[in-house]
């Protein structure tokens, strides 16, 4: 009865994510190996945004979420507007691989001294 009733209050306790993604990716690998790659902003006019001939899946993402910060695809943005485009895509995806990743004090302290 007591596990039953800690597990109760964790499950209680656990905050729940009712946010959705506002940037959706799908990959798939096609018959003859290639990897294409297909993404949508939520909310925006781009539709299916696909990855380029020899993109990286790394800068299929930035892209994209560089295309969501400024609302405009790479190819019309000003120098002004690509610079703060890249800059945020960049924070964007350093989040995620912080999340995805674990690294213990020990190894950051001597990561970054």
């Amino acid at each position: 009865m007591a596990l039953k009733h800690r597990l109760t209050n964790l499950e209680r306790r656990s905050p729940i994510n009712t946010q959705l993604p506002d940037v959706v990716f799908v990959n798939f690998v096609d018959h003859d190996g290639t990897e294409p790659s297909l993404a949508t902003i939520v909310g925006s006019q781009f539709g299916q945004i696909k990855r380029e001939a020899g993109e990286t899946a790394d800068k299929f993402r930035r892209r994209v979420y560089a295309m969501k910060a400024v609302n405009k695809p790479v190819e019309e943005m000003t120098d002004a507007e690509l610079m703060v485009a890249m800059a945020a895509a960049d924070e964007r995806v350093a989040k995620e691989l912080a999340e995805t990743i674990s690294v213990s004090d020990e190894t950051l302290e001597r990561m970054i001294g």
